[in-house]
């Protein structure tokens, strides 16, 4: 396993253990390691934003959670472009 697991585990953990603070900041964690490792626009990231975004909605933090999800939305979005761009070449 690599840290950017480690940290979903942990995260996840500490949803299941009521730990919101140490979750959220876990989640956090997660998403700028897969950022600083693959990239602003990677999958990794936005795998991790859609479990933060579960968690602060979650958390009735509904306009945070929605900036996660429309964050995640993006980086898809591209990366199927990306992929469509390329099987036309």
């Amino acid at each position: 396993m690599h840290t950017g697991e480690l940290l979903m585990i942990a995260a996840k953990v500490a949803e299941l253990s009521g730990e919101a603070i140490q979750a959220e900041q876990l989640y956090r964690r997660a998403v700028r390691y897969y950022e600083k490792k693959h990239g602003d626009d990677s999958v990794q990231a936005a795998q991790v934003l859609m479990e933060l975004g579960d968690f602060l909605e979650k958390k009735n933090r509904l306009s945070e959670a929605k900036e996660c999800y429309e964050r995640m939305r993006q980086i898809l979005t591209r990366h199927v472009y990306e992929s469509d761009q390329t099987k036309q070449s």
